[in-house]
């Protein structure tokens, strides 16, 4: 996908796609060595975006958690 095409489609940049990228995958039952693979990213790079989706959104860390809130805030 390139930086461009990125940049154009979101304008605040590369971290919000894939932030966006991240939870669609993990909402669609994706683990996160899934993830890491179809993002070309390592695990542990996913555990950090993980973490620090978590800590944004003020719940506890960690899948499980982030998880019952997509599913609490997409009903």
């Amino acid at each position: 996908m390139g930086l461009f095409f990125s940049t154009y489609r979101y304008p605040y940049g590369y971290a919000i796609w894939l932030i966006e990228e991240v939870l669609e995958l993990l909402a669609a039952g994706a683990s996160t060595g899934e993830i890491a693979r179809k993002l070309h990213l390592s695990r542990s790079t996913i555990k950090t975006h993980l973490a620090r989706i978590a800590e944004k959104l003020g719940i506890e860390p960690g899948v499980k958690s982030i998880l019952m809130f997509i599913d609490r805030f997409t009903r």
